[in-house]
């Protein structure tokens, strides 16, 4: 069980590393599915922007 956890963990980071820009705000789900609803909250990106862009 073990080795499946870091074996899973492994392709997490190199699935983010090949799929996510640096700094993101998309989460991992929404870039491999961007169609499907994962319940991101929609202000969670919309507080990232604002930070971002200094709003």
């Amino acid at each position: 069980l073990e080795l499946q956890v870091l074996t899973a963990h492994s392709w997490r980071e190199k699935a983010s590393k090949t799929f996510l820009k640096k700094n993101s705000c998309y989460t991992l789900l929404e870039v491999l599915c961007p169609c499907a609803d994962a319940g991101s909250d929609s202000t969670k990106r919309s507080r990232w922007m604002e930070k971002e862009l200094g709003l």
